[in-house]
């Protein structure tokens, strides 16, 4: 699916390059990626508060990957805003995460 918007103002996206299918695909891999690196970063890296990073950082991701699903399956603006909505509630989450990951002094 081609984004004339994006295409107007010059802006190149993956989406307008690859197709949204790819777009698609490598939001996923992310996602999966930054999964599995949760437990591992649990084991590496030593927290001040483990158990915010532990709780918050899947909220984060589950949140932003059924947004995701939601976008989809069905594009439209609703859905879009929707997944608007969970990425920036999902940054504020993650902030919260991260502070449990700070290192400790």
């Amino acid at each position: 699916m081609i984004y004339p918007g994006d295409r107007a103002e010059g802006i190149v996206t993956i989406a307008n390059r690859w197709g949204s299918r790819t777009a698609f695909v490598i939001a996923w891999v992310l996602l999966g990626m930054l999964m599995f690196s949760i437990p591992i970063a649990l084991l590496l890296l030593p927290m001040v508060y483990p158990w915010l990073f532990v709780i918050f950082s899947p909220i984060v991701l589950l949140s932003l990957a059924i947004a995701l699903i939601r976008y989809q399956q069905q594009r439209s603006l609703p859905t879009y805003q929707g997944l608007i909505l969970w990425g920036r509630l999902g940054m504020l989450l993650g902030v919260i995460g991260l502070i449990g990951a700070a290192a400790p002094l």
